[in-house]
């Protein structure tokens, strides 16, 4: 799917604040598990971020932030991911 296309569809998605912190500036569509770690597409895979978010996420990692987060951690666990200590990662069931 070329990049416009891409957008379009992501925007259905979209959220009209971020849905960690609350923020309405800069937001776009982030992939919970990254795309070139074999994330895909489906709603349970995405979240609307502000900048900030986006860029603390990818920063520190999922697990920090959502350590640094309870808010993003709730939604993760409504989205059906997991944190496993096994692991020590987020995961999908």
């Amino acid at each position: 799917m070329n990049r416009k296309k891409r957008s379009l569809e992501y925007n259905k998605f979209k959220k009209d604040q971020c849905e960690v912190c609350g923020s309405r500036e800069s937001l776009s569509i982030d992939h919970i598990k990254t795309f070139g770690s074999g994330g895909t597409d489906d709603e349970w895979n995405l979240w609307t971020l502000c900048f900030n978010c986006h860029v603390k996420k990818g920063q520190y990692g999922l697990v920090k932030f959502c350590q640094e987060n309870k808010k993003a951690e709730e939604l993760l666990i409504e989205k059906g991911w997991r944190f496993t200590d096994f692991f020590f990662k987020w995961l999908r069931f």
